[in-house]
């Protein structure tokens, strides 16, 4: 007499978790808008020519690649359980982990082509008839986003790798003052 109550119990189990976590993304629906939005909030930055705005939107998908990109996939490993149910439980979380990692990994990877992009604009920039300020702003928002290279490059690495660092910002460096005076140079050579 039992047994039909047992697949029963199931079924009711499974349905509330199911709407637990559609509550909990109903909930969340604001945030997770935001987050969808960000790549086109960037490209509207670069096209607006909103540096700051911009860069600060890529220094923020540097804190969502170390928040939940890496912290999720060493977290995810830890904690072994041995029963069943237990083990049903971590795949689930381990599933919505790897979801959410998918989207977050999506929203930096669109944030990323948008540096690219801001990177090109800004060079072009340079070419054009600008004044010393606005070099001035254009070489800033360059360093901040090598600024913004190199966090990414340090989260993505172990800290035995400094050394490194400080020769990628070297290079970086030399390319900024390559990209510079080319621009100038086909600036003056056009005027």
């Amino acid at each position: 007499g039992s047994e039909p109550i047992q697949p029963a119990s199931a079924l009711l189990a499974d349905l509330a978790e199911k709407h637990r976590l559609r509550r909990r993304t109903l909930m969340q629906h604001s945030s997770l808008l935001e987050l969808l939005e960000l790549p086109s909030l960037m490209d509207a930055c670069v096209r607006s020519s909103l540096y700051e705005d911009a860069l600060s939107i890529a220094g923020f998908a540097n804190t969502l690649e170390r928040r939940h990109l890496m912290e999720g996939s060493s977290t995810s490993s830890s904690g072994q359980q041995s029963d069943k149910k237990g083990d049903a439980k971590k795949q689930n979380d381990d599933s919505q982990q790897n979801k959410k990692g998918d989207v977050v990994a999506g929203v930096v990877s669109e944030i990323r082509r948008r540096e690219v992009d801001l990177r090109r604009m800004l060079i072009h920039r340079l070419r054009q008839d600008v004044t010393m300020p606005q070099c001035l702003e254009v070489v800033t928002a360059l360093r901040r986003l090598n600024g913004v290279e190199l966090e990414r490059r340090n989260n993505s690495k172990s800290s035995s790798a400094d050394h490194d660092l400080e020769g990628v910002h070297a290079a970086m460096e030399m390319r900024l003052q390559v990209d510079f005076l080319e621009a100038r140079d086909c600036w003056i050579e056009g005027g």
